[in-house]
């Protein structure tokens, strides 16, 4: 499981995103995997909480929004370099 997202992220990166973010990746996937690990051993569904049931599909989608926010960072980033958009006079 995760040389399949770490292969996704890495592909995105190089594709979109500044080399330097590379480094981020194998961290990432690992948070990733190591949360869905810890919820899918301490969210046990219930009868009162059947909704808590994880699976597969919960990490693809945590590692796509975080593709989505990125992407949306660094454009944003690009496009307005200064981190202080209400600089003092």
């Amino acid at each position: 499981m995760k040389q399949i997202f770490n292969v996704v992220l890495q592909t995105f990166v190089k594709a979109y995103l500044p080399p330097d973010l590379l480094d981020v990746v194998h961290p990432m996937v690992d948070a990733t995997i190591e949360l869905y690990n810890v919820i899918g051993k301490e969210l046990l569904p219930t009868p009162s909480k059947p909704h808590y049931t994880f699976n597969l599909r919960d990490v693809a989608s945590v590692i796509q929004v975080s593709l989505i926010l990125t992407l949306t960072l660094a454009r944003t980033r690009t496009l307005n370099p200064n981190p202080n958009p209400n600089p003092k006079p």
